[in-house]
């Protein structure tokens, strides 16, 4: 699909679209809704730093300069910090992500996805999604993970991860995950926590009844678990405060019937 013909053919269709999704979800619940609010920013010609994806250019001049979009939203690339400019600058290290044995050395190699890529959408835990602006990869979209240690290409092009999310939030449904449960933030931090409260109520570990994890589990106070960057990056700093990514919300959405409240978690305004 070329970048022309996405511009006239989804301009119209995506305005009327997103107010579309936000009458359905008046409460907001749709993961990352909280974030973006359905809120579209209005397409904008403003010059950028550097060249960029001939279809990124495209959607942020004919349909939208960010704010709704997958995840926690379309970061607008005119309002990121100039440090995430200078390192997108840099030469690309990354692969040709349709190259699967590259793709994977570099899942498992100790390698910086940043130089030569621009973060296009945060997706919680201090995940992001990075558009690579030059080299092999150039176009494609990437995950950086690596405080889990997953580095991998997500999407061919800007365009169908654009198309993906909307195709998800059409549909309800949750926008991938990609990081496996066992490593993610919020089950480790609630399994230390249930750890602890069977020892100090001399329980064999996991042997908690439903009654007891109930109990456990209604003694966690609004806010009482807070996530944070485990790496620093242009965009994130160490230990800065984030929004959980789509595992971490599935686990709290499938305890609620434990006891579990969704507002455990404590929420952080992350609009850039």
């Amino acid at each position: 699909m070329s970048s022309t013909r996405f511009n006239r053919e989804f301009a119209a269709e995506y305005a009327q679209l997103v107010p579309q999704l936000a009458k359905r979800d008046a409460k907001r619940l749709r993961f990352g809704a909280r974030a973006h609010g359905y809120v579209a920013l209005p397409p904008s010609d403003a010059a950028l730093p550097l060249p960029v994806p001939a279809d990124f250019a495209a959607f942020i001049r004919e349909i939208s300069a960010g704010g709704f979009g997958p995840y926690y939203g379309l970061l607008a690339p005119t309002t990121l910090p100039e440090r995430v400019w200078q390192v997108a600058a840099l030469p690309s290290l990354l692969p040709d992500g349709n190259d699967e044995a590259a793709a994977q050395a570099v899942a498992g190699a100790n390698l910086d996805p940043w130089p030569g890529s621009l973060p296009i959408a945060k997706l919680g835990c201090g995940y992001t999604a990075l558009l690579v602006l030059n080299g092999p990869a150039t176009g494609q979209v990437w995950l950086d993970a690596r405080a889990v240690g997953l580095i991998a290409p997500i999407t061919p092009t800007f365009t169908a991860f654009v198309l993906d999310g909307l195709h998800r939030s059409s549909h309800d449904m949750l926008p991938l995950g990609y990081v496996p449960l066992d490593v993610c933030a919020l089950p480790n931090a609630l399994a230390g926590y249930l750890a602890v409260w069977e020892q100090r109520h001399n329980v064999e570990p996991g042997e908690l009844t439903s009654g007891q994890l109930r109990e456990a589990l209604a003694n966690l106070g609004a806010g009482s678990i807070a996530l944070a960057a485990q790496l620093a990056t242009p965009l994130h700093a160490e230990n800065a405060g984030v929004n959980p990514c789509v595992v971490c919300a599935q686990v709290v959405d499938r305890l609620a019937d434990a006891g579990l409240a969704s507002t455990v978690l404590a929420w952080h305004d992350e609009t850039r």
